[in-house]
């Protein structure tokens, strides 16, 4: 029993073994990890306790994001500092889970406003599995959304408003069935709505003003309780089955 300390990292992999007796192995595997901040190595399989490899995961994602938009440039960034979770890395939320077996962070938000980012945002961030917010405002960010947010299953919020993103509106982030707010303002997305973005049900807040997109608003959003939408400022028409006059600053029918 090594309960009630402050011991961390991985336990021995030899704990694992199946040849052990399973009232040894619940002893050394849970009631050992309470009070510590301890994981299995991948070769285990216990229920009770987290691998190794989340947290290595989640830190090496940031880490990418760090990287790859020019983290250093950063005002009073704390990215290089420790552990995400436990060091507090600015504007990373986490969320705990402490049980008498074990003691688990995972990132659940990532929310940073007018720092002076450059790069584009890299595809390391959909191994945040467990993230429920991404909120980059005047973040200085280019190039084109990684279709593999799309894996963010837990994405409630994605806000990359005010930077200069290019490129198409990826079809995947229709995938993102909780998500409940989408703010992409002010960037340089270009081509069509994506008619998979119409089938969230889950979306309250939808602005994709001052882009360059074009071509029909997905039709689900002529419904009578669509989410709030601001459209303005890019190229786009009403279907003809639409049925309303103006929808989020849209009033431009689309030839049949």
């Amino acid at each position: 029993a090594l309960y009630r300390n402050e011991l961390h990292g991985s336990i021995p992999v030899e704990w694992c073994m199946a040849s052990r007796e399973p009232a040894e192995l619940y002893l050394v595997s849970s009631v050992s990890a309470e009070g510590n901040s301890l994981c299995q190595p991948d070769a285990c399989e216990l229920d009770i306790m987290r691998t190794c490899e989340m947290s290595g995961r989640e830190t090496a994602a940031l880490t990418a994001f760090y990287d790859a938009t020019n983290g250093p440039a950063w005002a009073g960034s704390t990215w290089t500092q420790g552990d995400p979770c436990n060091q507090q890395w600015s504007g990373v939320t986490c969320r705990s889970l402490d049980t008498l077996w074990q003691r688990w962070r995972e990132v659940i938000g990532i929310r940073l406003i007018s720092e002076p980012a450059s790069g584009q945002l890299p595809a390391d961030i959909a191994q945040l599995f467990s993230l429920e917010t991404l909120y980059l405002d005047l973040f200085g960010l280019d190039g084109p959304i990684p279709a593999q947010l799309g894996d963010l299953k837990n994405l409630t919020t994605f806000v990359v408003a005010r930077c200069s993103l290019t490129g198409q509106i990826p079809a995947e982030l229709g995938l993102l069935k909780r998500l409940t707010r989408l703010d992409l303002q002010e960037n340089s997305l270009n081509g069509t709505i994506p008619a998979e973005l119409g089938r969230l049900t889950q979306l309250s807040w939808v602005d994709l003003s001052s882009n360059q997109l074009e071509g029909p608003v997905p039709l689900e959003w002529c419904a009578s309780a669509p989410p709030t939408l601001v459209l303005s400022g890019n190229d786009l028409c009403l279907p003809s089955t639409c049925g309303v006059g103006d929808l989020g600053g849209v009033t431009t029918p689309c030839e049949s």
